[in-house]
């Protein structure tokens, strides 16, 4: 397993500097990044996250912290898809049941409630999470994806638990886990390797 605490360290250097926060060092793009870490260490990386984030509200630095499962679980209670799914549940197989959710989930509407979230709520890093817990309703590449339009004037880092590694098409993958590829490009940077 890697040294997470110097991995700590590193993220504290770069979220609390000005050019990331301005978003001033990545020419143009996107504020968009992405922490990749192993799945083994994921109370390790949970635990990292709280002392960072209070490590940075004594700078004056807020994160918001988003956990997708939990975001979605709001979503489809006040939706009211809730209901519908608890309705439809004991008549219909798994695999069914579950191309239900996952319709929901890729809906336009649930990336514009997260895509206000993005846009409204008073921080000055938004901090996705919940990517592992949020598998199979949700992958974070396709979340990603729906959220360009979104984020464009502050950080937005996403907590991934696996690999952020090129792809055998010239591209970048998320791994989810290490074990489960992706087929996107991503327009974000490795919060550890490139910044």
């Amino acid at each position: 397993m890697r040294d997470y605490s110097k991995d700590s360290d590193k993220l504290y250097s770069v979220m609390k500097s000005q050019a990331f926060l301005q978003s001033t060092s990545i020419g143009g793009e996107t504020p968009t990044y992405i922490y990749a870490y192993e799945i083994e260490a994921s109370e390790i990386v949970e635990d990292m996250l709280s002392k960072l984030e209070k490590k940075l509200a004594l700078d004056g630095i807020r994160l918001y912290r988003f956990d997708m499962f939990e975001a979605f679980t709001s979503f489809c209670k006040e939706a009211g898809y809730l209901d519908f799914l608890l309705e439809i549940e004991a008549g219909t197989d798994k695999e069914e049941f579950l191309e239900n959710i996952q319709g929901i989930a890729e809906n336009s509407d649930f990336a514009s409630f997260v895509g206000d979230k993005v846009e409204n709520e008073d921080y000055d890093i938004f901090v996705m999470t919940g990517a592992g817990k949020a598998y199979p309703i949700l992958r974070a590449h396709m979340l990603l994806e729906k959220l360009q339009d979104y984020i464009k004037r502050r950080p937005f880092v996403l907590f991934f638990p696996g690999e952020y590694v090129k792809s055998t098409s010239g591209g970048i993958a998320l791994n989810l886990f290490g074990k489960l590829p992706s087929d996107g490009y991503y327009r974000a940077f490795d919060i550890i390797k490139e910044v």
